[in-house]
């Protein structure tokens, strides 16, 4: 869980280097943990989240084994050509 906590905020934090942020959510996305689903979809509705780290926060989601990641995936995959 402290691990957990870390990670979220290094990634949300827009004073760490966007390298830092990027790792931040990687390891979120390995932590594959319910809290990992909701820090990971909290980038993903902040506007202000910078588009390459919301993308990253995209491929860590679908690394993430829980039915809230799931459900967030789906939705910021909504209208997007792939």
């Amino acid at each position: 869980a402290d691990a957990q906590a870390l990670f979220t905020r290094l990634a949300a934090s827009p004073d760490v280097p966007p390298v830092g942020r990027e790792l931040a959510v990687d390891a979120l996305g390995r932590l594959s943990a319910p809290g990992s689903a909701t820090a990971l979809t909290g980038l993903l509705a902040d506007g202000a989240t910078p588009a390459p780290l919301r993308e990253k926060a995209v491929v860590a989601l679908s690394s993430v084994n829980h039915p809230d990641a799931r459900t967030a995936l789906k939705e910021a995959m909504k209208g997007v050509p792939y």
